[in-house]
């Protein structure tokens, strides 16, 4: 049973980090459209994309937890 909740938690893992870059980078693309140096963009996404990974890493210590017996 835990390999089969680990593969779990590596697919949703897997799955929320897609759903969270497309998020922050559809928020990143409509917040900044009006920004014209390429600097300043890559900053700001990066951000964006350092906050969804911390995001990321917090739910799935949520989800080992939670899988703990």
């Amino acid at each position: 049973i835990s390999s089969q909740v680990q593969k779990s938690v590596t697919h949703n893992k897997e799955e929320m980090w897609n759903l969270l870059l497309a998020k922050a980078t559809s928020e990143h693309l409509l917040s900044d459209r009006h920004e014209k140096n390429p600097k300043t963009l890559l900053k700001g996404f990066e951000r964006k994309l350092d906050h969804a990974s911390a995001m990321l890493e917090e739910e799935h210590e949520n989800l080992q937890q939670a899988s703990k017996p």
